[in-house]
């Protein structure tokens, strides 16, 4: 803590001799000398400045040709327009088309309005299933397997689990389980 006070006096004992020699502290500069500036102002003039002339067209190189550019369209002021209140007819219908001599289109169907009915009674009647399809006769070529025989269970005896034992090997432990030790490899030894 001594050697920091010590530090911090020498450089404050530094500074202070190097601003020793200006005089008055460093602050008694001579002001700087300002010219006056007289100007005549600037009158607006009216000339005409002609717009720029198009450039001229390249000349057709040997090469492929590139097509020009979009020409820029300026925005075009207009007077806003007066609503106006008059009335504008409906459209008159359509006239029938002529009859020709070719295809006929068939007249539409007319619209039916909906009626009411009482409901109807269910029928209780039994509807047989269809009768099995008669087999087709053997052709005289390659004839292919009858295919299997549709939605008829297939019978089949439960599997009966069977209880063998195994008796353990002697590379087994007590609980019947292999354990395996992390044997340490050592490739050189130090005297």
């Amino acid at each position: 803590m001594k050697l920091f006070i010590a530090a911090s006096f020498a450089l404050l004992a530094f500074a202070e001799a190097e601003g020793a020699h200006l005089g008055g502290g460093g602050y008694n500069y001579p002001a700087p000398v300002h010219q006056a500036v007289k100007s005549q102002p600037i009158a607006p003039q009216n000339t005409y400045v002609p717009p720029p002339l198009p450039a001229p067209a390249p000349a057709p190189s040997q090469g492929y040709n590139y097509p020009a550019p979009a020409p820029v369209h300026q925005a075009v002021l207009s007077q806003p327009i007066a609503t106006q209140n008059t009335y504008v007819p409906p459209p008159a219908p359509a006239p029938a088309p002529a009859p020709s001599s070719g295809y006929h289109y068939p007249a539409p169907a007319p619209v039916h309005e909906a009626v009411l009915s009482q409901p109807i009674a269910p029928q209780h009647s039994y509807v047989p299933p269809p009768a099995p399809a008669p087999a087709p006769a053997p052709s005289q070529g390659y004839s292919y397997p009858a295919p299997a025989p549709v939605n008829q269970a297939v019978k089949s005896e439960p599997i009966v689990p069977q209880n063998t034992y195994v008796p353990p090997s002697a590379s087994l432990g007590q609980d019947g389980y292999h354990y395996k030790t992390a044997r340490r490899v050592v490739y050189r030894r130090r005297y």
